[in-house]
């Protein structure tokens, strides 16, 4: 028996179906042609505007974000973060659009470096902080 969505004011119905039509097209585009894949990144740049406008409304709303990608996507919160990281990324660089074959290529050159270089770059996405059990169970891993 699926969950029972838990009623929710924002954002508009209509704008999820523009966030599943932009994704649907990322991903159609993303199976074609070389050329075609710059096509997939401008809907995946559409898709992460969208997605960072239904964010900000549904926390104006005070609700879950997460019970809202749930409710009205068909992908996960994961995804919608990487639409949404990539969209600010392309506000910044916006040959970010052109200089890649794919969403996680383009990704790949904005994230921070691995090693412990101190600088924190201005496109990392703002995540939720770890919390302090998830920092000691780190520690004594």
């Amino acid at each position: 028996m699926p969950a029972v969505a838990p009623a929710m004011s924002a954002p508009a119905p209509d704008l999820a179906v523009q966030i599943e039509t932009e994704h649907q097209a990322a991903l159609d585009a993303a199976n074609t042609a070389d050329h075609a894949r710059q096509t997939a990144l401008r809907h995946a740049f559409a898709c992460g505007n969208l997605l960072i406008e239904a964010k900000a409304q549904v926390e104006v709303a005070g609700g879950s974000w997460g019970e809202w990608v749930k409710a009205h996507l068909s992908f996960g919160e994961r995804q919608a973060q990487k639409y949404r990281r990539f969209a600010s990324a392309v506000r910044v660089k916006p040959e970010l659009l052109t200089s890649h074959s794919t969403l996680d290529s383009a990704l790949n050159s904005i994230a921070e470096p691995k090693s412990g270089s101190g600088s924190k770059s201005a496109l990392k996405s703002e995540g939720p902080k770890p919390t302090s059990s998830c920092m000691e169970r780190a520690k004594r891993s």
